[in-house]
């Protein structure tokens, strides 16, 4: 009886030790399997989370799929700390994640890649932050989106935005709005599908304003993601500048340029082919950029000297196809304040502009005709404004320009002028730089310097001198000796001396004449009275 009873409680004894063991064993099993408390979350359904900023915590949601597909997780990110997701299968083996962590206070939108049919895990954490967040998944690529007209400025929110927009017919288009200068916008844009079309990381300028242009995009719908650390506005639109001011033919437009606002783009209606000239007055000193593209938002010509000139006309150097085209106004340093205009372009610039003739207090200027000119528009540079100011116009190939001031230096300009019904069609300019002429020379002196002999023959030097001529560049002197023909020059001086030589017994005349010289032409004075003297 005793060693039965003994084998009863041994046997009791370790059946219980048995049952601890599985007990223990079953425990530890279901405290080291971290989804044995996932939640579960079926599509389209938006649960709420939180943590209590304790530790480095996690929260799995149970999703079961059918088929096989890409999921999207979405949600918003109430807290003030990032949040991370992650997803596993049924064996704990890690299959995707987000590849950055959801910045704080904003929507998040994940998209995994294909998932097989089966059960997943999705991890969200937070580390040692206290924070709240919402959770969802769904099989459509974009769970939330915000629709984008064409051409409606929308005010933006911080962080990542979709918006979806619709494409007509087969087109670039411009993402468009402004910004806080020194910020920047990131631009993403997918198709329907949810394939990433293409994207501008980072659109940052110190311009108020940003502008991107896609490449051509085929008709469809498309999903723009937007983020910017601070708020802004965005639009979009098939025009490649689509904040362009219309200019109309032959109307003058104002503007200015700052550093805080560098560029003016306007928008110009070609209805004809034609060539065109753009006509520009601005402070003078101030240098600006003139370039023209066409709709494809291709550069047609551009400005390539940059003009400091008070005023300027500028033809792109081809003729324009009927169309829409943008020109697009550039600041280099300096505030600008200017007027712009166009109109057909005239015609080209008189050829051989030169001064004919001068005299003390006039000039005239002459030129052959380019084709299409019947008029001249004749101006005189005025220093004081630092403009041309139109002297007159005339119809004839040359102008004679009075009431000037004896040896100053003027710069005059030309401008061909066409008729072509009621419209004065301004061409190209040419400029001139010139002078009235000097007075006339005082009579010369003639001092004996030296003798010597020249191949045998003894010769005598003779040093002449005369008075300064007010504005004169220089003075020529001429020699007229008997047996030796008429006047022939001596030679040509800046100073108000120079040596010439006679032959011994020969009587010689001497005179001068004062010259200025430009940099198209040289006017002459009239000649000094003449100085006769005997070389002894």
């Amino acid at each position: 009886m005793k060693t039965v009873t003994l084998n009863k409680r041994l046997l009791f004894f370790l059946s219980s030790i048995i049952l601890v063991m599985a007990f223990s064993i079953i425990t530890h099993a279901e405290e080291s399997n971290p989804y044995a408390d996932a939640i579960a979350l079926t599509e389209g359904q938006s649960l709420d989370g939180s943590f209590d900023g304790t530790s480095s915590a996690h929260t799995y949601y149970k999703i079961v799929l059918t088929k096989k597909q890409a999921i999207t997780v979405y949600g918003y990110n109430e807290g003030n700390s990032a949040i991370s997701l992650s997803l596993d299968d049924d064996n704990g083996n890690y299959v995707d994640h987000q590849s950055s962590a959801i910045s704080k206070n904003s929507k998040y939108m994940w998209r995994t890649d294909e998932l097989v049919a089966g059960t997943y895990y999705l991890d969200v954490s937070c580390h040692f932050a206290k924070n709240t967040y919402t959770v969802a998944y769904t099989s459509d690529y974009f769970p939330f989106y915000t629709d984008l007209p064409i051409d409606q400025v929308t005010n933006a929110e911080s962080g990542a935005v979709y918006y979806k927009i619709t494409v007509s017919e087969a087109t670039p288009i411009t993402v468009y709005g402004d910004q806080t200068p020194g910020d920047y916008v990131s631009l993403y844009l997918y198709d329907d599908a949810g394939k990433s079309v293409e994207h501008q990381s980072s659109v940052s300028t110190n311009s108020p304003t940003y502008k991107w242009v896609t490449k051509s995009l085929s008709p469809g719908t498309y999903y723009l993601e937007a983020s910017c650390r601070k708020q802004y506005t965005i639009a979009y639109s098939t025009s490649p500048f689509p904040l362009a001011i219309a200019l109309d033919y032959g109307v003058q437009a104002q503007g200015s340029l700052t550093s805080a606002h560098t560029s003016n783009t306007y928008k110009l209606t070609v209805t004809a082919a034609q060539s065109i000239t753009i006509s520009v007055s601005k402070n003078y000193g101030a240098y600006v950029n003139l370039e023209l593209y066409n709709s494809n938002n291709k550069s047609v010509d551009f400005l390539s000297t940059m003009v400091k000139d008070a005023s300027f006309n500028w033809s792109p150097d081809e003729a324009l196809s009927p169309g829409t085209y943008y020109l697009v106004v550039s600041r280099s340093s300096d505030d600008i304040n200017y007027t712009i205009a166009w109109h057909t372009k005239g015609p080209d610039a008189v050829k051989s502009l030169k001064m004919s003739k001068s005299a003390a207090k006039n000039v005239t200027l002459k030129w052959s005709a380019p084709s299409g000119a019947s008029q001249y528009d004749v101006y005189k540079y005025d220093t004081g404004s630092k403009t041309f100011k139109k002297y007159k116009t005339v119809s004839a190939t040359s102008c004679k320009i009075t009431g000037l001031k004896q040896a100053a230096k003027y710069t005059f300009r030309v401008v061909p002028i066409a008729i072509s019904g009621s419209e004065r069609l301004e061409g190209e300019p040419a400029d001139i730089k010139c002078s009235t002429s000097p007075a006339k020379a005082k009579k010369p002196k003639c001092k004996f310097y030296s003798s010597t002999t020249i191949s045998g023959i003894k010769v005598n030097y003779y040093k002449i001198s005369w008075k300064k001529v007010k504005g004169a560049s220089g003075y020529q002197v001429y020699l007229k000796a008997k047996g030796h023909g008429g006047w022939k020059k001596a030679g040509s001086t800046k100073s108000r001396t120079c040596l010439i030589y006679v032959l011994k017994g020969y009587t010689a005349q001497v005179k001068v004449r004062a010259y200025i010289n430009t940099d198209d032409a040289t006017s002459y004075g009239a000649f000094s009275k003449v100085n006769t003297f005997r070389s002894n």
